[in-house]
């Protein structure tokens, strides 16, 4: 800024100072720059940001896997008031995500059904994902290929999931039952 005086002092313009602008609005605009008691005019040209992210549409996930969707901010809008984008999501038990300058990584914690979705504040375009978690086997010990059972006799054995966030087992017991064939 530079005084009647010739003096000259170094600012930092902040949002606060500016107004009579609408972002939300294309074309040249006028916003009136006020500082203490001075004021002046700075012309600016609005473009829109065409929030696009990739992919879109609805997805499946296992449990204890992620996706990740490319949020296409331009890198000159990186952490511009412009470029924000607001996240919500229905269900955080099923899956969560964590967003970064450039991505939305969604993680699958428990079979289920969730929905992300993607608001970009100043154009209020959103996107939406339904995504389903399914739930998955991660490891089974001490299934052999085959095994011996005498007739009449059942046999149980455990299937186990351990996932970071839960255990899961599943019992299961088979009989074998001798029967009479008859042969002509």
């Amino acid at each position: 800024m530079t005084y009647h005086d010739g003096s000259k002092k170094r600012i930092k313009l902040t949002k606060d100072m500016c107004s009579e602008y609408n972002l939300q609005q294309e074309g040249k605009q006028s916003v009136k720059i006020s500082y203490e008691d001075y004021e002046l005019r700075k012309e600016i040209n609005v473009k829109a940001f065409q929030f696009s992210p990739t992919p879109t549409g609805d997805f499946s996930l296992q449990a204890g896997k992620s996706k990740t969707i490319a949020l296409n901010i331009p890198e000159v809008l990186k952490n511009k008031e412009v470029a924000k984008i607001n996240i919500n999501n229905t269900d955080n038990t099923i899956a969560s995500f964590r967003k970064t300058d450039q991505k939305l990584i969604i993680e699958a914690k428990h079979a289920g059904k969730t929905q992300i979705k993607a608001t970009h504040l100043y154009s209020h375009k959103s996107y939406i994902w339904n995504v389903v978690v399914n739930s998955s086997i991660l490891k089974v010990n001490n299934l052999e290929e085959s095994i011996n059972i005498p007739l009449d006799q059942s046999l149980g054995f455990e299937v186990r999931c351990n996932h970071d966030v839960s255990y899961y087992a599943i019992v299961l017991n088979f009989s074998f039952i001798q029967t009479d064939i008859m042969h002509k």
